[in-house]
């Protein structure tokens, strides 16, 4: 355990997939969409505020989140093997820094002139949340009344909340509805008709339905990810590799196109 988590940033472990120290930043630049710009211009801020104080806190100043999150992303960052979903672990912090900053806008007059800055920002990316929306619905993967009519509400929702508030709040509640909005889309009409296309989720209704036993079971020549198939089956699967296919009775082979094709050079019934 130690060399294979720690042993990253050490160099100790073998794992190495280029990755570099912005790596994990431009995940965050899509990951915490639609704050992103706001915890950007939060940790400026922070840091000069720092500075400007010698590196010494006033009573009542809270500083704790920041410098969480650089020691998280700075350990991160230096590990010779990163994923996107590695960054998650400091999005409470990040979520804490920005909503101080938001706290700010409300409260401090001081902020005004920046409010009105990300009051515009805000209302831009919120737009193109929804337009994102309409563009998996309407493009991607074409949906039906019920998925429009979803959107439209969206948008009124949207409009209302637009109107409601004052710039302070707008920046919040707008960004709200849009990124709620945007992952209603993204996992009812993009994500989900995505597994249409994927073997695990694909093939695991059919193993548990017929209730095929493991023993029986053979993958040969499948080129797409089987991690899936142990949820939709509802237990372990261990796959048996085999080449040729053994062509016993009972037996299921998972193929693709590729492997049925040299199922059928080889003249191997089925």
């Amino acid at each position: 355990f130690w060399t294979q988590s720690f042993g990253r940033i050490t160099g100790a472990s073998s794992w190495d997939n280029g990755a570099g120290p912005f790596f994990l930043l431009n995940t965050m630049s899509w990951a915490f969409l639609p704050w992103i710009l706001l915890f950007l211009t939060a940790m400026a801020m922070n840091f000069w505020t720092l500075v400007r104080q010698r590196a010494r806190l006033l009573p009542g100043q809270e500083w704790l989140s920041t410098g969480g999150f650089l020691l998280t992303y700075l350990a991160l960052c230096t590990s010779h093997y990163q994923l996107p979903h590695y960054i998650l672990v400091a999005f409470p912090l990040a979520a804490v820094v920005v909503a101080k900053l938001l706290v700010n806008f409300i409260h401090d007059e001081q902020y005004r002139r920046l409010c009105r800055v990300f009051a515009s920002i805000q209302t831009v990316i919120s737009l193109l949340l929804l337009v994102a929306a309409l563009a998996i619905i309407s493009y991607i993967f074409p949906a039906g009344w019920f998925a429009w009519s979803l959107w439209v509400v969206a948008v009124l929702l949207w409009i209302l909340t637009f109107f409601r508030y004052r710039q302070g709040l707008r920046v919040i509640w707008i960004s709200v509805v849009s990124i709620v909005a945007a992952n209603v889309f993204l996992t009812h009409y993009f994500y989900y008709p995505l597994l249409q296309f994927q073997a695990g989720s694909q093939v695991g209704p059919f193993i548990r339905e017929q209730n095929i036993p493991a023993e029986h079971l053979w993958a040969w020549r499948v080129e797409d990810p089987l991690d899936a198939i142990h949820f939709y089956s509802q237990r372990v699967v261990r796959m048996n590799y085999f080449y040729p296919p053994p062509g016993m009775k009972d037996d299921y082979l998972l193929m693709m196109r590729q492997g049925l094709n040299s199922l059928d050079s080889l003249h191997r019934p089925y």
